[in-house]
C-alpha cells in the first residue's frame, strides 16, 4: 500500500497572521463577555421602585431592573405577577385561613 500525499497549503500570503489577529480579537471579545456581570434581585411587591418596574415593564414591554425567576414560576414576568398577587391577597389569604381553622377545629377559636 502507497500512501498517498497530499499537497500543503500555501500560507505564505499573510493567511495565518490574520487568522491569529482574528482569534485575538475573538479572545478579547470572549473575555468581556466573560467580565461582564448582570446585577439581578428578588422583586419585593412592597419597594415602590419594585413596583415602577413593573409599571415599565407593562408599558413598555422592557424591564430597567431584572430580577430572579423564583420557583414555581417559569419566567420573571410570572414571578413578580405571582408575588404582587400574594402580596395584595395576604390580609384576605390570613382572614380565609383563621375561618378554616375554625371550621377544622372550633374549640380552638372557643379557648382563645
Amino acid at each position: 500500500m502507497v500512501a498517498e500525499t497530499v499537497p500543503m497549503a500555501d500560507f505564505s500570503d499573510g493567511v495565518i497572521s490574520r487568522m491569529r489577529t482574528e482569534m485575538k480579537n475573538t479572545a478579547h471579545l470572549s473575555r468581556s463577555l466573560i467580565n461582564a456581570r448582570i446585577t439581578r434581585s428578588h422583586f419585593d411587591p412592597t419597594s415602590h421602585e419594585d413596583r415602577v418596574a413593573y409599571q415599565v415593564f407593562l408599558k413598555t414591554g422592557r424591564w430597567i431592573k431584572l430580577y430572579y425567576c423564583e420557583k414555581p414560576s417559569l419566567s420573571i414576568t410570572a414571578t413578580v405577577e405571582r408575588k404582587i398577587i400574594e402580596h395584595a391577597l395576604r390580609d384576605v389569604l390570613t382572614a380565609a385561613d383563621q375561618v378554616i381553622e375554625e371550621l377544622v377545629d372550633p374549640s380552638r377559636n372557643k379557648a382563645a
